[in-house]
């Protein structure tokens, strides 16, 4: 039998729009639990599966508003996956603080 896991929960399909507060909350707990497997001395290798997945859910999330692309930023500067890592193109970091502008090259994607 299955059970549930937090990556399925990332990962799954929804049908309503995730608010960037839950996209920020999915994020800061991927991001516990791979520092706490790191603390722990853990030195199998990581799987960045819902790190990544919630990463790029909130990447891919447009604000609508000035005070939710405030959240992001504000998470964004105060996150090491953000800051330090490299493994994401910096231009999706931007573009996700602005709403999505209809006809864009990047919109269609």
């Amino acid at each position: 039998m299955h059970t549930s896991t937090f990556a399925d929960a990332i990962l799954a399909p929804t049908i309503t729009a995730r608010s960037v507060h839950e996209l920020v909350a999915d994020h800061s707990a991927a991001m516990a639990a791979y520092e706490a497997r790191l603390s722990a001395g853990d030195d199998s290798a990581p799987d960045y599966t819902a790190l990544d997945a919630a990463r790029d859910a909130l990447l891919a999330h447009r604000p609508a508003t000035a005070e939710e692309a405030q959240v992001k930023l504000a998470y964004y500067v105060s996150c090491r996956s953000f800051t330090d890592w490299d493994d994401f193109d910096r231009v999706d970091l931007l573009e996700s603080l602005v709403t999505r502008v209809a006809g864009s090259p990047r919109s269609r994607q």
